[in-house]
């Protein structure tokens, strides 16, 4: 008889794909099984098309009568295992009303009522290996792979400048020295990948790619052979997103010699008009494609430029070169790019983290930890992977 798995992580994009190495391997280890996935609402194409589940059940937060009907479904079905990585108290709520022999999830006090098989969350390590820890009762090898990667490090690079006394004043600093850090992130293993064959497939031949889809092949068209950089100045926390000024500044510098391609959701289309006003070899692709297209355009990228964000972790399924910006949220937190080719650029500003996911408004009211990732740094650093480095890094400008 077919076992039938139930996930449930209804949480934002980037958690939904950093919970792929856990697809993978449930795939690996149960070929004949029926998985379903219940997913945010606008996510069930994209985690359809990835191919390790039979099934996916999209809830839209915003409609309770959805989320009733849903529960009502679910209830009439006879699931053999379980499986909730989203600590949500709708979630667990959710859980806690389906039967199963198997109900797994993560070791709290909201859990223990619930779930007859909880896992301690293992903090020290990133998300996607939390996640994927959720497995390690039925293969105890994973405790194992996890140590292993345990005993790696990261490596950093440091950018030292001086800052004058109005900007210390600003930033209630008490020294004119700063710092931001550069991290380049210790190598994930096959087994733990996030990349899909699609995308990697389509980044190895990027300069001819007829694997695309035909929109994003029209795009990639226009760049008439110049070098390629996407940039996804969004987010859904106000304070996660790069000084729009800066962000401009960077626009402005690539396209006199390469094509830019913005991208982001319907709600981020006026912001990259905005940032494309008046400039040439740049597209606003913004609203114009879906998250399957946007993968493809980050894997067809020379350089990617995003915040801390799901399109960060999008570009994880090809290994695409990719900076982030780090503000409000720190990496300590365990939310890196989960990427080979990935690169993080961070303010070591006392304020930081001031939040598990950043906020709509700085609570100090000058969002410094932004502001002290300058232009000229982030075009030195995305410059890096396609030219000789330019000028040396220059103090951040305000």
């Amino acid at each position: 008889m077919t076992k039938k798995i139930l996930i449930i992580q209804t949480a934002f994009i980037g958690d939904a794909l950093l919970s792929i190495p856990l697809l993978r391997n449930l795939r690996q280890n149960n070929p004949d099984s029926e998985i379903a996935y219940l997913c945010r609402i606008g996510m069930g194409d994209f985690l359809s098309r990835l191919g390790f589940t039979n099934r996916v059940i999209e809830l839209d937060k915003a409609q309770y009568k959805n989320f009733s009907e849903i529960k009502k479904n679910l209830q009439s079905e006879k699931w053999d295992w379980i499986i909730c990585p989203h600590e949500s108290m709708r979630s667990i709520f959710l859980s806690h009303g389906l039967s199963a022999p198997r109900k797994t999830s993560y070791k709290n006090v909201f859990t223990s009522f619930t779930f007859n098989e909880r896992i301690e969350r293992p903090l020290d390590l990133p998300e996607a290996l939390r996640t994927l820890a959720l497995l390690q009762n039925s293969q105890p090898e994973l405790k194992l792979a996890f140590d292993k990667y345990r005993e790696k490090a990261d490596h950093q690079r440091v950018i030292n400048f001086e800052m004058t006394k109005e900007m210390m004043n600003e930033f209630g600093l008490k020294r004119p020295s700063h710092q931001n850090i550069i991290r380049v992130f210790k190598q994930i293993p096959p087994e733990f990948s996030m990349e899909i064959s699609h995308f990697t497939d389509l980044r190895a031949d990027r300069k001819n790619p007829g694997r695309a889809s035909e929109k994003v092949q029209k795009i990639l068209s226009q760049s008439a052979d110049r070098k390629i950089f996407v940039i996804a100045p969004g987010s859904v926390w106000e304070t996660k997103m790069w000084i729009r000024e800066y962000v401009r500044e960077v626009c402005e510098e690539l396209s006199l010699k390469h094509f830019v391609i913005l991208i982001g959701g319907p709600n981020e289309r006026e912001l990259c008009s905005d940032l494309a006003k008046n400039l040439k070899n740049i597209y606003n692709a913004a609203g114009e494609t879906s998250l399957w297209e946007s993968a493809e355009l980050l894997a067809c990228s020379d350089q990617v430029l995003t915040n801390d964000s799901g399109t960060m972790h999008l570009a994880s399924l090809s290994s695409a070169n990719v900076l982030s910006v780090f503000g409000p949220t720190s990496l300590e937190q365990g939310y890196r790019p989960w990427n080979n080719e990935a690169r993080t650029i961070e303010s070591t500003i006392y304020c930081r983290p001031c939040g598990r996911h950043g906020a709509q408004r700085c609570p100090l009211g000058n969002h410094a930890c932004m502001k002290l990732v300058s232009p000229e740094q982030v075009l030195d650093l995305l410059r890096e992977g396609v030219e000789p480095r330019a000028n040396p890094k220059r103090n951040p400008s305000h």
